[in-house]
């Protein structure tokens, strides 16, 4: 399975540290912010542990986390320039 993780955070000092959540957790930057990549369920667990920890009692700040089959992930559309 592959996790999608999407964040719509104003702070940079705490979209920096979110960055280094995912990074740290085996994920792949694919927009400024959004992460993916290919982990198993124990990473997974550590990573929403991570990202509560990071963004606990903060304010006007959304993380999603998807969790995307590979046969969903393959039907993507990249548009690139």
């Amino acid at each position: 399975m592959k996790t999608l993780v999407i964040f719509d955070i104003t702070e940079d000092r705490l979209r920096n540290k979110v960055g280094e959540v995912c990074k740290d957790n085996g994920l792949t930057r694919i927009q400024k912010s959004a992460f993916e990549g290919k982990i198993n369920l124990v990473r997974r667990e550590k990573l929403i542990k991570d990202l509560r920890k990071t963004v606990f009692r903060k304010r006007d700040l959304s993380v999603i986390i998807y969790e995307i089959c590979d046969k969903d992930y393959k039907r993507r559309i990249e548009i690139l320039k």
